[in-house]
C-alpha cells in the first residue's frame, strides 16, 4: 500500500496545509534527499479532465445526485485515491494529503469525516497524521469571516475528538498554533516541517 502523511488543517481562510506540503516536498529545504514526498491536494481529486473516462463519468452523474463537492459514493472515493497514487511518480509515496476532510463533510449530505478518513485508511497505509490545531485567536487571524471560523472551530473539535478514536494515537502530533499574527502560516509550516523531518529519519 502506498505511504501517506496527512496534513489536517483549516480548509478556508489561511491555505496552511498547502504551504506545509510545499515545504515539505521540497527536499532541499529538508536537507535530505531521502525525504521525497509527493503532494496530493484532495481538492484535486474533483478537477474535472483529469481522470479516466471512466471515473471521469462516475464523477459527472454523481453531481447530479449532491449539492456538495466531495460527497461521491465511498467506493468512488477509493477509486479516486487509488488512480491519484498509480498516476504518480512514485506509486508507494511517500504521499503528503490535504484538505481532508472536504468541506462537504459537514454539510448535510455529506460524507462524515470519519468515512473520508476511512476511505483514505483503506486504499493507504498511513504513516503520520499531523493536525494544525489553532486557537480561537489565530483562527480570527486566519478566517476574518465570522460564519467560515465558526464552522471551522466546530470541524476542529469534531477532529480532535475523533482522531484519536479512529486511529492509534502514536501517529498523531498536534501542531498547536495559539497565537495571531502575521506569522501565523509561517510558524506553522515551520513546526510542521520538522515534524516532516522527524517521520523521515524513523
Amino acid at each position: 500500500l502506498p505511504n501517506v502523511y496527512l496534513v489536517v488543517a483549516p480548509t478556508v481562510g489561511a491555505n496552511i496545509s498547502g504551504q506545509v506540503a510545499d515545504e515539505v516536498c521540497c527536499t532541499n529545504r529538508l536537507g535530505r534527499q531521502s525525504a521525497k514526498f509527493i503532494h496530493i491536494d484532495t481538492a484535486g481529486l474533483f478537477t474535472t479532465a483529469s481522470h479516466s473516462s471512466q471515473l471521469e463519468d462516475e464523477l459527472y452523474k454523481a453531481a447530479y445526485a449532491t449539492s456538495s463537492t466531495g460527497c461521491i459514493p465511498q467506493a468512488l472515493w477509493d477509486d479516486l485515491w487509488r488512480e491519484a497514487f498509480t498516476s504518480s511518480i512514485d506509486p508507494t509515496g511517500p504521499f503528503v494529503i490535504t484538505n481532508l476532510p472536504t468541506a462537504s463533510a459537514s454539510a448535510s449530505d455529506g460524507t462524515t469525516l470519519r468515512d473520508q478518513l476511512s476511505r483514505l485508511a483503506a486504499v493507504s497505509s498511513i504513516k503520520g497524521i499531523l493536525v494544525i490545531k489553532l486557537s480561537p485567536e489565530a483562527l480570527e487571524n486566519a478566517i476574518p469571516d465570522t460564519s467560515s471560523r465558526a464552522q471551522e472551530q466546530a470541524r476542529q473539535a469534531a477532529l480532535l475528538e475523533l482522531l484519536p478514536e479512529q486511529f492509534d494515537e502514536s501517529l498523531l502530533t498536534i501542531c498547536d498554533v495559539d497565537f495571531s499574527s502575521t506569522g501565523l502560516a509561517g510558524t506553522a509550516v515551520s513546526r510542521a516541517c520538522s515534524q516532516f523531518l522527524k517521520w523521515n529519519e524513523d
